[in-house]
């Protein structure tokens, strides 16, 4: 099947990739697949690595989310409250809280110790990407607009107006990204797309493209389950 999902670890040394039921890490410098066990058999349809690269929390199909050893790929720990699919799982900074976006329109945020959430939205749909941009506050890109998510009682800020007077915290947050055969980058609010990479016809995309946090590396997924990893520094 095709690639549904990948993310780097915060070393940039490895990448987990899902392709349906199945789950693959591999070494980003050799390009060779490291094989972990696996215990649950659901579609995975978001993947992301804790800050200290120890832990991997992968969203469901089914609505679960599952928190992994990232060394050993042995279970940790299940996160159940959602009622649709999970497209969207990031860590905060520490580690210690997961926020999480579903299909059902909810955004949660876990504790990964105690297993607990409370629901910082809902009725949000389409979500595009999340992301956190310091210990207390989320940027939110959906199909209605971005805006900044606190994880207080705030209510949240819609990015973009003239008349805002609150700074850009996602001025410095790149966004790699499939535009036709190219591969792209641009800054998170920014309207300046650059061209970085032509992808051949042979190459058949279906996943978007992701980078590395050193920006280094740049991965996207195929409909034949391919996953394909480019050094930046070649493309340039």
């Amino acid at each position: 099947g095709y690639v549904t999902s990948f993310a780097f670890s915060p070393d940039g040394s490895k990448l987990v990739s899902a392709s349906g039921e199945s789950v693959q890490l591999w070494d980003t410098m050799s390009g060779s697949s490291l094989s972990i066990p696996r215990h649950h058999t659901g579609r995975v349809g978001s993947i992301a690595f804790s800050p200290n690269g120890l832990q991997m929390a992968m969203g469901y199909r089914d609505s679960s989310i599952w928190l992994w050893d990232a060394i050993s790929g042995t279970p940790i720990s299940v996160l159940t409250g959602h009622s649709c699919s999970v497209q969207h799982v990031v860590f905060s900074p520490d580690g210690l809280q997961l926020v999480s976006a579903s299909y059902d329109g909810s955004v949660r945020l876990w504790n990964v110790v105690s297993h607990t959430s409370i629901i910082l939205r809902d009725n949000l749909y389409e979500i595009c990407d999340i992301t956190f941009v310091d210990a207390q506050t989320l940027i939110v890109k959906s199909i209605t607009g971005t805006f900044l998510l606190p994880l207080t009682s705030q209510p949240p800020h819609h990015l973009g107006s003239k008349s805002s007077t609150v700074p850009d915290p996602s001025s410095s947050l790149t966004i790699w990204s499939l535009h036709g055969r190219w591969i792209t980058k641009q800054q998170f609010l920014g309207n300046h797309i650059r061209r970085i990479c032509y992808i051949p016809p042979s190459y058949t995309c279906k996943t978007g493209a992701v980078g590395s946090p050193l920006q280094s590396h740049v991965a996207f997924g195929c409909t034949n389950g391919r996953v394909v990893l480019l050094n930046t520094q070649h493309c340039l």
